[in-house]
């Protein structure tokens, strides 16, 4: 419908009016606060901050005690931005806000190109007397990623929610961490609602219907979480070798169905004994000790200026979509500090998801001018050239920036395979194959690393090596395009090994 210039200045003073009020939010006194793995950014005083990092360390302690092939090192770094209260959440989420009757979430997962962000807010926490944890939402969060990381990143929903909902209720106490505490609204919908049957719980995909139904959803979580209850803790952990060796085979890459087979030898049997697991009164969980050799008070802290304040909210922005905020935040920074190379991170963020590629290296290459510390602009800079390089001196200085970009962030697959691929171009071929085995390693369900490895297979004259990988990246291929790209590896090296 065409809108009256009436309607159109109205349209302009509400967004005019947006923009200059939100960045209030970097206006607020900042710290950063970092620990070994993580870093804390907090309005909500140096306590709550210190507090909140120790909690997320030894819930990944904890992680890695429980879950021997869970990836410690996710592929990018976690940054958890701690508000006050609801007015900071609104700022950093407005969505949620912008229609009556939507959650008030005291806790929201961003995943952006560079950094996974999690938002919480302080006053949140309750006590968690009752084997609570008062910020199961952001553990929640934090699990999923480690899933989607060490695994990967289509498991079967069943598992991934259940294992995401028993983990998020860790309590983490001053001497101990309790794991597997019962979620209550999970026990209450299973002895209240309709149930799923085993082998409908594990038929389910994730573009199910029951996901597009509030009630639907609730009885599944509630079955997941029960189920992957029972496989860990029940009967004292009798499941949980056959539990390890399922993970094992989705490693793998099995499909999740032969896995499940392999693993468990079908449903009827295991059926049997979950039937009656959440009608009993009493649930098993697990302690482990804290590391009592990490201590809050030393972790590092800084007040954050305000120019990379601005700048952090616009990259929270950016990768949440919400472009008109981020450009805000993004002419904030700069006013306060022209030379700052973040907002040039997060300018580049926004012009990839506009779709333009060309300003979006521009940006990155300005970031990398002014020496940005963050491993994003060096690899996409790279990786992403306007042309092909077409002597040594532009190969040698992509190699560059993917070294600096790998020496920031060696967890992250894509800019080991980039590495490879430009040392495969300056004929350095021993060390691609090395970096391109890194790449597999690090993400055995990437299409593109596996393809590289092939590239430098064949380069060190290891052709049936070379076949034999492409074949896996058309195993793992996830869409046409890679598919295609994994065929036409396959037809090159099958008729280059039979000449």
């Amino acid at each position: 419908m065409r809108q009256t210039p009436k309607a159109i200045v109205a349209l302009s003073a509400f967004l005019v009016m947006a923009v200059s009020a939100h960045p209030a939010a970097a206006e607020r006194s900042w710290t950063e606060l970092k620990s070994p793995h993580f870093t804390v950014v907090t309005e909500a005083g140096e306590r709550q901050g210190r507090k909140m990092l120790w909690q997320f360390e030894q819930l990944r302690a904890a992680i890695q005690t429980i879950w021997p092939w869970s990836r410690a090192e996710l592929d990018r770094p976690i940054l958890v931005l701690l508000v006050k209260d609801e007015s900071g959440m609104k700022i950093l989420a407005p969505q949620y806000w912008e229609q009556k009757g939507n959650v008030r979430p005291a806790s929201v997962l961003v995943s952006g190109v560079d950094r996974h962000y999690i938002a919480l807010r302080a006053d949140a926490e309750t006590d968690d007397r009752d084997n609570l944890n008062p910020y199961l939402a952001a553990y929640w969060s934090y699990v999923t990623l480690v899933l989607d990381t060490g695994l990967r990143s289509d498991l079967p929903p069943w598992f991934a929610r259940g294992l995401a909902d028993v983990m998020s209720n860790t309590i983490v106490r001053p001497s101990h961490v309790d794991i597997g505490h019962v979620v209550p609204w999970h026990l209450q919908n299973l002895r209240t609602s309709g149930r799923f049957t085993l082998p409908e719980l594990l038929a389910v995909e994730s573009n199910s219907p029951v996901f597009r139904d509030a009630t639907l959803t609730a009885s599944f979580d509630a079955m997941a979480w029960a189920f992957v209850h029972f496989l860990m803790f029940a009967d004292r952990g009798a499941h949980s070798a056959q539990l390890g060796r399922y993970v094992t085979l989705l490693s793998e890459q099995r499909p999740p169905v032969a896995a499940f087979e392999l693993a468990f030898g079908g449903t009827d049997a295991i059926a049997k004994d979950f039937s009656q697991y959440f009608n009993k009164n009493l649930f098993n969980y697990s302690r482990a000790t804290v590391d009592l050799n990490l201590k809050p008070e030393g972790f590092t802290m800084r007040a954050l200026p305000a120019a990379e304040a601005s700048a952090l909210h616009g990259a929270w922005h950016a990768a949440a979509r919400r472009p008109i905020e981020a450009r805000a935040d993004i002419d904030a920074a700069r006013q306060a500090d022209p030379a700052l190379a973040a907002s040039y991170e997060v300018e580049g963020v926004v012009r990839l998801s506009e779709g333009k590629a060309a300003e979006a290296r521009a940006a990155f290459a300005a970031a990398i001018e002014r020496g940005t510390a963050n491993f994003f602009p060096y690899y996409w800079w790279a990786a992403n050239p306007a042309q092909r390089a077409a002597d040594v001196a532009a190969r040698e200085s992509l190699h560059k920036a993917l070294e600096r970009a790998v020496a920031l962030n060696g967890a992250y697959a894509p800019a080991h395979a980039a590495l490879a691929s430009v040392m495969l171009d300056l004929e350095r071929n021993d060390q691609a194959l090395e970096r391109a085995k890194r790449a597999v390693v690090l993400e055995p369900g990437m299409t593109y690393g596996r393809l590289v490895l092939a590239q430098a297979l064949w380069a060190t004259q290891d052709r049936a090596g070379a076949l034999r990988e492409a074949r896996e990246a058309l195993a793992v291929a996830r869409n046409d395009d890679d598919r295609r790209s994994a065929q036409q590896a396959i037809a090159f090296f099958s008729k280059a090994t039979q000449q």
